[in-house]
């Protein structure tokens, strides 16, 4: 049994051999492929595969995994409905006051607070895990603000700014950059963004 985590992550040459595989896998082999649905897919490896979706666990089941009815409510959200997610989240040291620190940093959207963004770029930077979180929370606002836009040209904006944080974390894994790389690069976008929809406003 192997199991590839996650498919999503494939370069061209990757696939193509995960391809060669599929086409001739060996004798007594369970071949199970993982995909997060943030990338397409090759068709000729996905009309090898049988598919098997997933939901997202509902918020009373993720509670009832850990086992603890004291869970912050953005962190719940920013899982994804993950267990696994939601417990490294709520067991990262700091987590909390990093989201408290970006959303002050954008209170008065799209201005953004100067003095708070250092504070939260030296917390983003802390590990991986305040890296992912920062993502979520950035993804989740620029998805929350597209919706929320009468403008289309507006919501296009918020769209292709998530597509461009989606992109700059998976190239940022690819690549190892360090940490306080890709917190500027986040808080970059943020910036853009900003500087962006002030001059439509």
């Amino acid at each position: 049994v192997a199991i590839v985590d996650s498919v999503d992550e494939l370069n061209a040459n990757s696939a193509n051999a995960l391809l060669k595989t599929l086409e001739e896998p060996p004798e007594k082999c369970l071949l199970m492929l993982i995909h997060h649905g943030s990338a397409s897919l090759l068709p000729t490896i996905r009309s090898r595969c049988v598919k098997l979706n997933f939901s997202r666990l509902k918020d009373a089941d993720l509670r009832a995994c850990l086992d603890d009815a004291d869970i912050n409510e953005e962190l719940l959200v920013l899982c994804e409905g993950s267990p696994g997610r939601l417990r490294e989240m709520t067991a990262l040291d700091g987590g909390v006051e990093l989201l408290r620190d970006l959303k002050a940093a954008l209170v008065d959207w799209p201005g953004i607070s100067a003095h708070r963004m250092p504070s939260a770029m030296a917390k983003i930077s802390k590990s991986e895990l305040h890296l992912e979180l920062a993502s979520s929370f950035l993804a989740k606002k620029f998805s929350d603000m597209a919706q929320s836009e009468p403008s289309s040209d507006s919501r296009s904006l918020y769209a292709s700014y998530w597509s461009r944080l989606y992109n700059v974390r998976t190239k940022a894994r690819r690549l190892n950059l360090d940490l306080a790389e890709q917190s500027s690069q986040l808080l970059g976008l943020v910036r853009d963004l900003s500087n962006e929809m002030r001059a439509t406003a």
